[in-house]
């Protein structure tokens, strides 16, 4: 009996380990994305006078990341609604990706444990009948697009890549 009462004791020990362990890596990330939803009023200007917001915004926000200690794999979904003369809105998704290896769960064959964490922002440029806003010569469908980055570069952007049912609103 007391030993049944061990191992049982053990397994519970290993498996809260290794949750722990995850839940403090996945908070990490969720911090980051956090910092980064914090911080673009920081860049408000990137994208506000860019020719290509979206490229130069996840150039920003790479560098960002990469000051605090982020070298992972990551997206950033950016899309700018329809503009007017005098008023622009635009809308980011970043999402992180992290692992965590695991010490207890190894025993059954799981070595590491993979997740994301991510958070939207948004932001509007001017006044509606109230001033004239600078507008960058290419149409908004032309930057509004998936940015992938890995290691402190970008190595991928698709138009065509947005998340399903993803609009301004």
């Amino acid at each position: 009996m007391f030993a049944a009462a061990l191992v049982v004791m053990i397994f519970f020990v290993g498996l809260a380990m290794d949750a722990s362990m995850v839940l403090m890596a996945h908070s990490r990330l969720n911090s980051m994305c956090q910092l980064v939803a914090q911080d673009h009023l920081t860049y408000q200007d990137t994208v506000r006078y860019s020719e290509q917001p979206g490229t130069d915004f996840s150039k920003c926000i790479i560098e960002t990341l990469g000051a605090n200690g982020f070298t992972n794999k990551g997206e950033l979904y950016f899309t700018e609604d329809v503009r007017s003369e005098n008023a622009r809105h635009y809308k980011a998704r970043i999402v992180l990706h992290g692992s965590c290896d695991t010490y207890f769960l190894k025993l059954f064959g799981l070595k590491k444990i993979d997740f994301a964490a991510q958070t939207d922002f948004d932001d509007t440029y001017g006044e509606p009948n109230d001033n004239v806003v600078w507008s960058p010569s290419a149409s908004a469908s032309q930057y509004s697009e998936r940015y992938s980055f890995d290691k402190g570069a970008v190595t991928n952007f698709n138009a065509r890549d947005l998340p399903n049912g993803w609009t301004i609103e």
